[in-house]
């Protein structure tokens, strides 16, 4: 079993803003933006100290571990190394061969 983990730093324009555009709006976002991204960098500080790697995905960091291979194993590990996991998407991968026993 594998897992995926993922970092959220942003969402599509119209989910940020949430269909409302003005001056306001744009600031209060990029002040949002600023504060989440600080939030994110210092996760992945703190990740990649523990051994995670990260690529990008389009809104988000898709983290990895060598050791880590499912759900349990992922909030163990950040844990340990002081990242929440609910702050973080993690979602257990269904492999080609269970879905055939299960199918």
């Amino acid at each position: 079993m594998s897992v995926t983990v993922c970092l959220p730093l942003f969402g599509g324009a119209a989910h940020e803003l949430e269909e409302r555009v003005g001056g306001k709006e744009l600031r209060d976002l990029a002040e949002a933006l600023r504060e989440r991204l600080l939030a994110a960098a210092d996760t992945l500080d703190r990740l990649r100290a523990d051994g995670w790697t990260a690529q990008l995905g389009a809104f988000d960091l898709i983290l990895s571990h060598p050791r880590v291979a499912g759900r349990a194993q992922a909030e163990e590990r950040l844990r340990a190394a002081g990242v929440d996991p609910a702050a973080l998407m993690i979602v257990e991968d269904v492999e080609e061969e269970e879905e055939a026993e299960g199918g």
